[in-house]
């Protein structure tokens, strides 16, 4: 393998490079957001399903029924009926 980096000018690169390189950009914060908990990202899934079912009526993708059927049965299927207070 080192005979086809030289050749095509390229640097062998060891496996642990990458992970050197990661834990210098998680080490200051600067390249990920902090994690959020299950709950939070469960959450966030909501308000975006939610968002997607807002444009596709708001296109007239989908009919009122249907709208209010589908995000009916997102709030129960992800127990989200305290979210959708705040939501709306």
């Amino acid at each position: 393998m080192e005979d086809f980096w030289k050749t095509y000018g390229g640097k062998e690169r060891s496996s642990d490079d990458g992970r050197q390189q990661s834990r210098a950009i998680n080490a200051d914060g600067g390249a990920k957001k902090q994690r959020e908990s299950p709950d939070e990202k469960k959450k966030a899934l909501f308000l975006q399903q939610k968002k997607t079912l807002d444009t596709f009526l708001g296109t007239g993708a989908i009919t009122r029924a249907q709208y209010d059927k589908s995000l009916g049965d997102l709030i129960e299927k992800m127990g989200m009926q305290g979210v959708e207070q705040e939501s709306f």
